[in-house]
């Protein structure tokens, strides 16, 4: 779950770096300001570069400028990437001995931090203009701070991001993203990237499924944990099966009754208010009894919270 975390905030990132020896000084001389600016969200149709914030020195005036705009037209070429499919425009504004540290805070209060370098930055490019199935929404809300100091240069800013996989919404959240800049030959280069991010919620996740075997192999207790928007919750839940005459299965948990076919097909018996059957409604197939579960639990009792289920059977 964390590699897939990994990625999809890979994906929202719209610029990368880490360290050099040298560290730019976080103290503002007195004579310099420094201003919060509204930026417009950021999405392949509509990603404009943002205005330049006012009040610094005349003097300095085209070196802010500068850093400013490399960073919007990296912004536009990240928020890109998917269209253009081009990596070297997304690449092109990184040092090549560019380092990044990713501190993540998931919903389940599990702290995660990575270190990456521009190879794992690359590969990361290369699966998001391969991906059909995630879908990535981010503004970037404010810049924090931008300062320029000779050759060095931070620009701090705040994302909130979405993620829809196959068209679902599956988190959201916040990020806080620093970025140190070098002047190499005259163009502003990322050479170190700090990311924090807070997982506010997650409505679809990857769950997580234990099931205890009863006695004689029939009856079945399944316990899962699925996201519902701020933690996880657990379920337990009864499953017995009954073979029929006609050779197939039929599943009862709860109010529900499956029917698990000779052919392996999983079916969804639906009923009126009077308990009259109607028709069936097919889930999937199953070559087992752990298999029938997965289906069931994944396809139909907790399809509007779970991406994919990691079940595993006990005794």
């Amino acid at each position: 779950m964390n590699k897939l975390l990994y990625v999809l905030l890979f994906c929202l990132l719209a610029t990368v770096g880490f360290a050099q020896d040298k560290q730019p000084t976080n103290k503002t001389p007195k004579n310099k300001k420094t201003k919060t600016v509204e930026l417009p969200e950021v999405v392949v149709e509509t990603a404009k570069v943002p205005p330049m914030p006012e009040g610094y020195p005349k003097d300095e005036a085209e070196e802010y400028k500068s850093l400013h705009e490399q960073f919007a037209k990296f912004i536009k070429s990240y928020a890109d990437i998917q269209k253009s499919k081009d990596k070297q425009s997304v690449l092109q504004f990184l040092a090549k001995d560019i380092k990044a540290t990713f501190i993540l805070f998931d919903i389940a209060n599990n702290t995660s931090i990575k270190y990456t370098n521009l190879k794992s930055f690359e590969t990361h490019l290369d699966d998001l203009i391969t991906s059909n199935e995630m879908e990535l929404k981010y503004n970037v809300t404010e810049i924090l701070r931008e300062y320029v100091q000779g050759k060095f240069g931070i620009v701090s800013y705040v994302v909130h991001f979405e993620i829809y996989k196959h068209g679902n919404l599956w988190s959201r959240g916040n990020e806080t993203v620093t970025l140190t800049y070098i002047k190499f030959q005259g163009e502003w280069k990322v050479v170190q990237y700090t990311f924090v991010s807070i997982e506010d919620e997650k409505l679809r996740g990857s769950c997580v499924c234990e099931v205890f075997k009863g006695k004689g192999g029939e009856q079945f207790v399944s316990k899962t944990a699925i996201p519902t928007g701020r933690s996880y919750i657990t379920n337990m839940t009864d499953f017995r099966f009954q073979e029929e005459k006609d050779g197939s299965t039929t599943i009862r948990t709860g109010k529900y009754f499956y029917r698990w076919s000779k052919q392996g097909e999983v079916w969804l018996k639906n009923y009126d208010t009077n308990g009259t059957e109607l028709n069936e409604t097919r889930l999937g197939d199953a070559a087992d009894k752990k298999g029938v579960l997965n289906v069931i639990l994944s396809k139909h009792l907790y399809l509007e919270n779970c991406v994919d289920m990691k079940l595993s059977m006990k005794d």
